[in-house]
């Protein structure tokens, strides 16, 4: 058997099938591939890892001791619990120190390519197990760096770093090697068929000395052993010349069902008929035909397995269904009893009760807590773990620090201040972590201890402080007022009678007066003579001037009229020729007289 190697032997169940490295002569090159492989199924010519198989692209589990526990000192080989020392193979390393103690080629210090994005390197069988990839997982380095590699058996490999700055795609040659895998046991024959001594090999790959000459017998070399499998089939295994059972070999004569397996179909006019496997596992014949079985769409059910019921339904040929599957069941058939080992080699028992439920285990007898050097790992605090190892009594010793721990409890709430008086929170995850803080929530309106200023009045200034609360207290009251409202307008009195108007400025002062405008004739009460000469006239309130005070028809002159009148004069033709002069008397009273001019201008 050979494999082809990935460029990371922890490739396992699950993880997406990556690029090969191949790797020859005849150590691990893999054949053609693992069962399942090949075009059309998202594997293409990428391989698996021994012990898994590419399905779809992915690398799942095909190990044949999968699932398998043996009981100490037993160990599993090739799919069966096997004595540690027992060499299948026959090249001289027990299946305990082999990887695979079916292939003759591989043995402790098997060597292998394999690749990371990086560039070759290999791995190393070590005690039953291959090694990491020892190619470099970070491609960067300084040039002319050397990295000493890990190879065979204590050996080293140099490789070089690139004038780019990256490891060289290909490792030197292994030197320094030394005889052996540290670790790894080597068997040979002494004093007998079944006696074997043993040596191993010491942590700086040189062999120590053989120990003693020690009988292994287990059974006679060449005898066989067969237990059954499958259905109704049987696997055989062989004493080996080391008097050392060998693993169980495959499971053959298997029979074509499962013992009292019933199967139906229809027959004749709404017929069924139905035939039971046996118990060599080979269908019997098939019964007789029985019409009318059931009503179609009928369903049936009836007990089976562990407690489980199933069912079945009339077909419209009115023949039975086949059983379907039988749900329901316990996990065992009641009075059965169950043998676990459990803590250091002890037994304890549980018996299936009425339901096919298990009771509980029975105490452990016989043997301590744990096994001496097992650890238990236990969580802690907030995602953390905490270790702890079974000491040489049996006995659990004290948990460790508990290491790992995040920052929080999951889906713990953290609140914090924030705005003017919110409130914001984040909450824990699953990897113990903070998550971010959401929107600041229910925040007030002001920062407490601000100010806050409004107009009022004429240019006022009113004053505001926010609380404790984050809102706004009352206005204060109103201060630094002018003594108007801008804008406004003002008027006086001035003159006679006359209005003068000023405007209330953005300052809130008044501006200057304007012009007097709207002014009377003269001023109020004021007196002055009528323009005849005759009484007088007053000013009225409205500054305008009032009538004479004396009833004058005429106005006396002060100075004498050329005629020689002392006063105002005219002169009217009486129709006769003669002239009649009148005269403004001091009275301011019209006189007339037709007569001459020196008799109408007598002084009265």
């Amino acid at each position: 058997m050979k494999y082809v190697l990935w460029l990371s032997l922890a490739c396992s169940c699950g993880i997406a099938c990556t690029a090969l490295a191949p790797f020859d002569p005849g150590l691990l090159d893999g054949g053609g591939g693992g069962e399942g492989e090949g075009e059309g199924d998202g594997c293409g010519t990428f391989r698996c890892p021994p012990l898994t198989t590419c399905e779809n692209g992915v690398c799942v589990s095909a190990d044949p001791c999968a699932g398998i526990q043996c009981e100490d000192p037993l160990i599993c080989s090739a799919g069966s619990c096997v004595n540690p020392l027992v060499d299948e193979d026959h090249d001289g390393y027990p299946a305990l120190s082999d990887c695979d103690d079916t292939d003759d080629e591989i043995k402790p210090g098997s060597t292998a390519e394999c690749s990371s994005d990086c560039g070759t390197g290999t791995v190393t069988c070590v005690e039953g197990a291959w090694t990491a990839c020892t190619a470099p997982s970070d491609c960067s380095c300084e040039a002319g760096q050397e990295r000493p590699e890990a190879c065979g058996n204590c050996g080293t490999a140099v490789r070089a770093c690139g004038s780019d700055g990256k490891w060289e795609s290909t490792v030197g040659a292994c030197e320094g090697e030394g005889e052996c895998s540290p670790g790894a046991s080597e068997l040979t024959e002494c004093g007998g068929a079944c006696a074997r001594q043993a040596r191993t090999c010491a942590e700086d790959c040189t062999w120590g000395e053989y120990g003693p000459c020690e009988g292994q017998s287990e059974c006679e070399p060449a005898a066989t052993d067969t237990q059954v499998c499958g259905n109704c089939g049987d696997q055989t295994r062989t004493c080996t010349d080391q008097c050392l059972w060998s693993a169980f070999g495959d499971c053959t004569g298997e029979g074509s069902c499962v013992a009292a397996t019933i199967e139906g179909r229809a027959c004749g006019n709404c017929g069924t008929e139905s035939r039971t496997c046996g118990t060599d596992c080979e269908w019997g014949s098939w019964g007789l035909c029985a019409a009318g079985a059931c009503s179609p769409g009928e369903i049936g059910t009836e007990p089976c397995g562990n407690c489980g019921t199933r069912s079945r339904t009339c077909g419209g040929d009115c023949n039975w269904g086949a059983w379907g599957g039988c749900t329901g069941e316990g996990l065992c058939t009641p009075g059965a009893t169950d043998d676990d080992p459990c803590g250091n080699c002890g037994t304890k028992t549980r018996t299936c009760g009425a339901s096919c439920a298990w009771g509980a285990f029975g105490a452990c007898t016989g043997e301590g807590a744990c096994a001496p050097g097992a650890t238990d790992d236990d969580g802690c605090g907030n995602c953390g773990t905490k270790t702890r190892t079974c000491g040489a009594s049996c006995a659990w010793g004290s948990f460790g620090s508990c290491t790992g721990e995040g920052v929080c409890t999951p889906n713990a709430i953290d609140e914090d201040s924030c705005g003017d008086c919110g409130t914001k929170t984040r909450t824990c995850n699953a990897s113990c972590a903070w998550g971010s803080f959401g929107a600041c929530e229910d925040e007030g309106v002001c920062t407490p201890g601000a100010d806050d200023d409004a107009p009022c009045g004429n240019c006022g200034t009113k004053w505001r402080t926010c609380n404790a609360s984050c809102a706004w207290g009352n206005y204060g009251s109103c201060g630094g007022q002018g003594v108007c409202a801008p804008g406004a307008d003002d008027d006086a009195p001035c003159g006679n009678c006359g209005t003068k108007w000023r405007t209330c400025n953005a300052n809130c002062t008044w501006g200057n007066y304007g012009s007097c405008d709207g002014q009377g004739e003269c001023s109020a009460n004021a007196t002055q003579p009528c323009e005849n000469g005759c009484g007088s006239q007053t000013c009225s309130a409205s500054c305008q001037w009032g009538a004479c005070s004396a009833d004058c028809s005429c106005y006396r002159a002060s100075l004498p009229d050329p005629t020689g009148c002392v006063g105002d004069w005219q002169e009217t033709d009486c129709g006769c020729g003669v002239f009649q002069y009148w005269e403004c008397t001091s009275s301011c009273v019209w006189v007339s007289d037709c007569g001459t001019c020196a008799a109408c201008c007598r002084e009265f």
